[in-house]
């Protein structure tokens, strides 16, 4: 049986290359619905690395750090694949993918610019 191997740095390369790729297809700046994922993954209630507690929430770990928007939707992706391996489940993936999918129907309805 053959087996092809993608390292975690391939995986995370590639989701966030298909991530932007989708928000490069819209009619907007695809740094906007970065920000838009980013603002509705930020929370306390959110799932582990992206919400946590007020005091210590996952996310304190980018916003501490000067970063750029490619590095956010690094962040997003690589805390996901992260998470997945901390974890041993996929909680922090699909709720990236939710939030994604979410950030591109508002913008497709018009309520997202």
């Amino acid at each position: 049986m053959c087996c092809i191997s993608f390292g975690s740095s391939h995986i995370v390369s590639a989701s966030r290359n298909a991530i932007a790729s989708c928000f490069t297809s819209t009619n907007v700046h695809p740094y906007r619905l970065t920000y838009c994922t980013a603002g509705l993954m930020f929370h306390a209630t959110s799932p582990l690395p992206y919400g946590g507690s007020k005091q210590s929430p996952g996310y304190s770990e980018f916003l501490l750090a000067d970063n750029s928007n490619n590095q956010l939707l690094d962040f997003l992706v690589s805390s996901a694949m992260k998470s997945f391996w901390k974890f041993r489940g996929p909680t922090a993936l699909n709720f990236l993918v939710e939030s994604v999918n979410r950030v591109l129907e508002l913008q497709g309805s018009g309520e997202k610019d």
